[in-house]
């Protein structure tokens, strides 16, 4: 019995031109339509580049999806749409529906995934993505319970107290809890200075009319005297009211409730990430096989966090050139500060710039871990075997240049990069089969 096996490679034989002139109409549509031909058009786009794509001598085809898909979209929108409505007729709620329309995303996600996964065929095998919202929502029940749990925790006033935005003129330490907070507190003395509003009216009304008295009979020397004495007997205090202070503590709680839970949200994702691919394989037959996740969720972790380390080391890097460069011999000075409010419109490209390279290599590398921890099992009881060779420095140096590319041309070279990834990462990887 032969049990010999024979790797092989999916090959890609497009025109980059043809394929930029497609692109470059479908996205003029997209632009004219504001959005609603984008389901048609990535199909045209797919369509285009899976007939040219070919494995074990069979060419991909793709059949029309772009109705359901555009049918999804539109049902998150209405859906969308009145979660803002109930959010606004009931503010009460308005948490919970924020939290509704956070959860619904992976959900909606993976059904348009299925749509797209559906339509794709290599010859007279189609790929098939069973999708169940039930059973998906019951495997990610923990990392949603966290969310829930820190939402609750993170947005809730009696634990965040930001006294210190406001104690300009007070050094009492802050409380924590709702009797002795600093919100209350504060929101206590604003009250109280309320009730003096009319006297203080009624001061200035008096304050005016003898002003005017004084004008008739007083020089102009003196005039201006009093006026300045009044100015620093009213205005001299740096310290703010306490109305002032409650605003400013509503504010930096909020601030802060958004930081922690935008750092929460963070660490939460790669989680959610995982459940998603692993849900997506292990319920996808193609080949004859049903397709698995071989590697655990911690090396998901390693890889984002490779990407936020790589990401912070060149955030470093670049803020060291321009503190030298700008600070000059007087460190940093006003003139500093001058020279980096002169050149921030030079600085916002640079900022884009380590935006788009973020973003390009978390995607590139998180389709070569997919790459790398995918492995097949046949139907049959055969185990099929796939091979992974691209390297992640080159990938790394494949996302740099993309990411020049993408800004030199200002995102005219989008379909080009896409393209050269996809060439990249199908020229290194390869499947066995008997």
């Amino acid at each position: 019995m032969n049990t010999e096996r024979m790797f092989k490679q999916v090959n890609i034989s497009i025109d980059p031109v043809r394929y930029y002139l497609l692109w470059m109409k479908e996205t003029l549509l997209k632009l004219i339509s504001f959005g609603l031909y984008a389901p048609w058009a990535n199909q045209v786009l797919a369509k285009y580049l899976l007939s040219n794509t070919r494995f074990n001598d069979s060419s991909f085809k793709h059949s029309p999806a772009a109705s359901n898909i555009f049918k999804a979209r539109l049902l998150f929108l209405m859906g969308l749409v009145l979660a803002v409505l109930l959010a606004q007729t009931l503010p009460m709620l308005s948490w919970a529906v924020q939290l509704l329309v956070l959860i619904s995303l992976p959900g909606y996600y993976l059904t348009e995934k299925k749509y797209q996964l559906n339509a794709i065929s290599l010859g007279d095998d189609a790929i098939n993505f069973q999708l169940s919202l039930v059973d998906f929502y019951k495997s990610i029940v923990l990392p949603i319970n966290l969310l829930l749990i820190s939402v609750v925790v993170i947005f809730n006033n009696q634990i965040i107290d930001s006294r210190f935005l406001a104690s300009i003129d007070t050094k009492g330490a802050p409380a924590i809890y709702a009797e002795d907070s600093y919100v209350g507190l504060a929101e206590k003395e604003s009250n109280r200075e309320l009730l003096h509003v009319d006297h203080d009216e009624e001061h200035a009304a008096e304050h005016a009319a003898d002003k005017e008295q004084w004008n008739e009979n007083i020089s102009k020397e003196e005039i201006d005297y009093l006026d300045e004495h009044e100015k620093s007997h009213n205005h001299g205090s740096i310290s703010l009211s306490s109305l002032q202070k409650y605003q400013v503590t509503n504010q930096g709680n909020q601030f802060i409730q958004y930081v922690l839970g935008f750092i929460f949200l963070c660490l939460l994702w790669p989680w959610l990430d995982y459940k998603m691919m692993a849900y997506r394989m292990t319920n996808t037959t193609f080949q004859g096989s049903k397709w698995e996740i071989k590697l655990g969720i911690m090396s998901l972790y390693k890889l984002y966090l490779k990407v936020c380390l790589l990401v912070s080391a060149m955030i470093t890097i670049i803020g060291l050139i321009l503190l030298t460069s700008l600070s000059g011999s007087e460190g940093s000075s006003p003139e500093f500060w001058s020279n980096l409010l002169v050149n921030s419109l030079w600085l916002l490209p640079l900022v884009l710039a380590v935006f788009i390279f973020a973003f390009n290599l978390l995607f590139t590398w998180r389709k070569q871990w997919l790459l790398n921890s995918l492995e097949g099992v046949s139907i049959a009881g055969d185990g099929i075997k796939t091979k992974n060779e691209s390297q992640y420095f080159h990938t790394l140096f494949l996302s740099a240049t993309n990411t020049f590319a993408i800004l030199f041309t200002l995102g005219l070279a989008l379909p080009w990069c896409r393209l050269r990834t996809a060439r990249y990462l199908s020229n290194h990887f390869s499947i066995a089969i008997r």
